[in-house]
């Protein structure tokens, strides 16, 4: 049976996840792991909705991934736990647990040995086929990053409007594996510069799509829930963004500093709005054309900033680019 407090924790997690408050959805359900250490099955199960909620909502498939092999830690009692988690709540895990494990691996041979694990666990056609489909696709491509890539590409596309799904913030997991693991100097991530720009921009673009979708969320229930922390309940999807792009800033080339300029003004605005400077001052070095000087008080703002978050003033300021 599930635990009545774990159970009540994540209702409570899935509730702020829809208010789009997803720093302290994440927070309940780390509190429900947490609770639960002490017995395996539900400690495997917690770090599977952490795992969940961390890589299709807020977009961090590093963390997810590894809460999801923690989860798997523990294969027989999450099992068990799981099925009585379906009963209660009509919710799976262990399948989307393994879709993670297969899209946010570091390597065929871990991608491989996890699935093996999923049909000793789930001997079903399902489970069989996409192990076979692993092991096909390192014969057709030998290169794990571009597989994961495809990956990507079924989740979002900037070219195609018609194939876009709208899942953003599952793309943005996989980008996130790729350009992360790329800068680690990860074996099998040595991705070229005009590559790890490209991908950069995707994710910039895609990152800030997801923001808007939960912020709209959030000002929507706006007033009916007391957090701690209201800013950081929408920023923790943009946290892995900037921190990735301020990274690779310092070797940015001239020629594309215009291209992450035009996406920046739109981060500077949102980043404006809920007051979070500090998290603008990479921006600001690296992207100088992305701010501009309020025409009223002097104090530097969003370039495209209608109203100065400083004096409070209409600035009379045009957005200079067309996102």
């Amino acid at each position: 049976m599930i635990d009545k407090s774990f159970l009540r924790l994540f209702r409570e997690s899935i509730a702020f996840k829809d208010a789009g408050l997803l720093k302290s959805a994440l927070l309940k359900r780390e509190a429900a792991t947490e609770r639960m250490k002490h017995d395996k099955g539900h400690y495997a199960l917690g770090k599977a909705n952490e795992a969940i909620l961390l890589g299709y909502h807020i977009g961090d498939g590093i963390a997810a991934f590894a809460a999801a092999k923690e989860a798997l830690k523990n294969t027989n009692a999450f099992c068990d736990t799981s099925k009585e988690w379906e009963k209660e709540t009509g919710l799976t895990v262990f399948n989307d647990i393994f879709n993670i494990i297969r899209q946010w691996s570091a390597s065929y041979d871990e991608c491989v040995e996890l699935n093996k694990l999923r049909v000793k666990w789930i001997a079903t056609n399902e489970a069989r086929h996409d192990l076979a489909a692993i092991e096909y696709c390192r014969k057709q491509e030998p290169h794990w990053w571009i597989t994961q890539l495809s990956i990507a590409y079924d989740y979002y596309s900037r070219e195609r409007p018609e194939m876009d799904q709208g899942l953003y913030a599952q793309g943005m997991s996989v980008l996130q594996c790729l350009l992360s693991r790329s800068s680690s100097e990860d074996p099998g991530y040595e991705l070229d510069y005009d590559t790890y720009v490209h991908l950069l921009d995707d994710y910039v673009v895609i990152s800030r799509m997801q923001f808007q979708r939960v912020l709209n969320k959030y000002q929507a229930k706006a007033g009916l829930y007391n957090t701690p922390d209201d800013p950081e309940e929408v920023l923790i999807i943009l946290e892995n963004a900037l921190k990735i792009w301020t990274d690779f800033a310092p070797v940015l080339e001239r020629k594309d500093k215009a291209l992450f300029t035009n996406y920046f003004v739109d981060y500077w605005l949102s980043l404006a709005m809920i007051h979070e400077e500090n998290r603008m001052n990479p921006i600001a070095e690296y992207l100088p054309d992305a701010m501009i000087n309020c025409p009223l008080c002097g104090k530097r703002i969003a370039n495209g900033s209608p109203v100065c978050r400083y004096c409070g003033k209409t600035t009379g300021i045009k957005r200079p680019y067309k996102i």
